[in-house]
This record gives C-alpha cells, structure tokens and sequence, in this order.
C-alpha cells in the first residue's frame, strides 16, 4: 500500500486513491517531470 504524498519511481507523487479492486488499489499519482496526471496500480 502506498502513501498518499510519497514519491514512487523517483517521479510519480502519489496524489490520492481512486478505485480498489480484489486484487489491487488505483491511485491518481503526478509525474512530476512530464507535468501529467497517471493511474497507477
């Protein structure tokens, strides 16, 4: 599970969750270097 703020891959600023499955959690996350908003699983 990540947290809300941290940096994952050293460009992906996790931003909040949006969707939770029976496998995994989504969450809205900010590359910061392309500026653009990702899912990420």
């Amino acid at each position: 599970m990540l947290e809300i703020g941290s940096l994952l891959d050293g460009k992906y600023k996790i931003l909040n969750k949006i969707g939770q499955g029976g496998m995994s959690i989504v969450y809205l996350a900010m590359n910061e270097k392309a500026n653009k908003q990702w899912a990420v699983k």
